[in-house]
């Protein structure tokens, strides 16, 4: 008689302990316990990261439809013509290349059939593939065995007196900063800034509610910057 009533004072406090109803629950009890759990963990993480809306998509597109022409057109081919032709014009290209002669009798006495209704000027070029392209018409021809008709129309054709020797065209005169290599140290210069701007305001617009002020000002900035590149003249060449 007294042992089972120590039973069951045993068992009445072993039901009194907190972990024994956990111990005794159910599994399906239990279940339930871990899938409030899970769901929990899916609710905060949906906070963290919510789901991307339409608007958030649509905006996306409408940045990359306008970056890509941006970077494809501008940067690869409009900017490097623009830079590289001023910078050549800066040069005073092609007047400034030594063959280019000017003397009108020389040069009316050369093309005789020509009627030249300017000042007459020729190039002094021998041989090479100028002249094998010249194109020459009997009657009338741009090109004799010396000399071209004209202005060089390119900075291959730009070269010393004597017609072969090269004359290297120069920013600042002749041997200085080579205005056809101006763009390649341009677009150096613009990864370098590129490479700082990033590293530095990309986290910053990545933080809080900034991405929206520096998305539009970034914009701006770029729109206002490539239209000004029109009103910049090859005594400013620099600022493209």
């Amino acid at each position: 008689m007294a042992e089972t009533e120590t039973d069951e004072g045993t068992s009445k406090r072993r039901d009194s302990e907190p972990g024994a109803r956990c111990d005794s629950a159910p599994s399906s009890d239990r279940l339930l316990i871990q899938e409030g759990e899970a769901s929990d963990q899916d609710a905060s993480l949906a906070l963290e990261h919510p789901a991307v809306t339409r608007k958030e998509v649509d905006a996306w597109m409408m940045v990359e439809w306008s970056n890509s022409p941006y970077s494809t057109v501008a940067i690869s081919a409009f900017l490097p013509v623009c830079i590289q032709t001023a910078a050549i014009l800066k040069t005073g290209f092609p007047k400034v290349c030594p063959n280019v002669v000017t003397d009108d009798g020389l040069v009316r006495s050369t093309f005789p059939l020509h009627n030249f209704t300017s000042n007459p000027v020729m190039y002094r070029i021998l041989g090479g593939d100028s002249l094998a392209s010249c194109g020459n018409d009997l009657s009338d021809p741009f090109c004799t065995a010396e000399y071209c008709r004209g202005l060089p129309t390119t900075t291959t054709d730009c070269l010393q007196a004597d017609g072969v020797s090269p004359y290297a065209l120069g920013l600042h005169g002749e041997g200085t900063l080579n205005p056809t290599a101006f763009v390649t140290l341009c677009i150096s210069l613009s990864v370098v800034l590129q490479a700082l701007a990033f590293g530095v305001l990309g986290p910053l617009a990545d933080y809080g509610s900034n991405r929206k002020r520096f998305l539009t000002l970034s914009t701006l900035c770029g729109a206002v910057s490539m239209m000004a590149v029109l009103l910049v003249s090859p005594e400013r060449y620099w600022l493209r």
